[in-house]
């Protein structure tokens, strides 16, 4: 059976990804291997049995260090292919915040400084900041704490700078071997609304969207409902996406079934269909 490979430490801040599964394991009987994130964890030494597949969960950098490992093949991640400047072009209107433009870290300063707000978010999705709108407050603020808190100076991070956009509400969706499976609403009308979605309507409109660009086959969606009208808002990797409200054992029976016939088809998880 697929074994998990679970990040073990920094729960007070990404318990909520990790726990859902260990909890699945125990309820499954599915082995899970836990590790802490640390400097010098070598993945490449773990004794890691994956010939049925390896379920990869925790942070970002959890997954970018399996990423760059023997058991790369399991990580469905690829920097280019999850950039707002690659999958913009190819939805057209249908990216929330397609008509956008890139800029350093500086060069958003500087443009913030002469007043109003703009929608951020790091152009490659490796979360060197959370995407979302800033002023010239919130966002000196923000850096001044990756800079405290973390250590990191995101002088030249390139990110990718829109307009900002009024919408109704934003729904998570969960793609898996490049099906739509699930989907939790996060956001309605400004303010925090976190439940399942099981609209038809809804999950067709999600559908049709993930059918024009996926980065990858398994990935996460983020779409934004506006005047009736679906948008893309942003993909995430599915190794570290947030629940919501989501049926998990409905995305990971999915995930498990999918990683499954890979091990047994071959080496190698590919780009998204939807995307060539």
């Amino acid at each position: 059976m697929t074994v998990f490979a679970l990040q073990n430490n920094s729960l007070d801040r990404i318990g909520r990804l990790v726990m859902p599964c260990v909890d699945y394991c125990n309820r499954r009987g599915l082995a899970f291997v836990d590790r802490s994130l640390t400097v010098d964890l070598d993945v490449d030494t773990l004794d890691i049995d994956d010939t049925r597949g390896l379920l990869v969960y925790g942070s970002v950098g959890w997954a970018k260090r399996f990423r760059d490992s023997r058991y790369g093949r399991w990580i469905d991640y690829d920097e280019d292919a999850f950039a707002t400047s690659t999958w913009s072009p190819v939805l057209g209107g249908r990216a929330l915040n397609g008509r956008g433009e890139l800029m350093t870290v500086q060069e958003v300063t500087r443009r913030l400084a002469s007043g109003g707000r703009l929608h951020l978010r790091p152009d490659r999705n490796d979360k060197a900041f959370g995407g979302g709108l800033f002023d010239a407050a919130s966002w000196s603020g923000m850096l001044a704490e990756k800079k405290s808190s973390m250590g990191v100076v995101l002088d030249e991070t390139v990110c990718w700078a829109s307009v900002p956009k009024a919408i109704d509400e934003e729904i998570r969706c969960w793609f898996v071997g490049g099906e739509l499976v699930e989907a939790s609403r996060y956001r309605k009308d400004g303010a925090l609304v976190i439940e399942r979605v099981d609209d038809p309507g809804v999950m067709r409109a999600a559908s049709e969207l993930g059918g024009w660009y996926l980065p990858r086959d398994n990935a996460v969606m983020d779409i934004a409902i506006q005047g009736g009208d679906t948008f893309v808002v942003e993909y995430n990797k599915i190794h570290s996406a947030g629940w919501y409200s989501a049926d998990v054992d409905r995305v990971l029976d999915a995930w498990v079934a999918d990683l499954e016939v890979r091990a047994v088809s071959g080496p190698g998880i590919p780009l998204s269909t939807a995307s060539l």
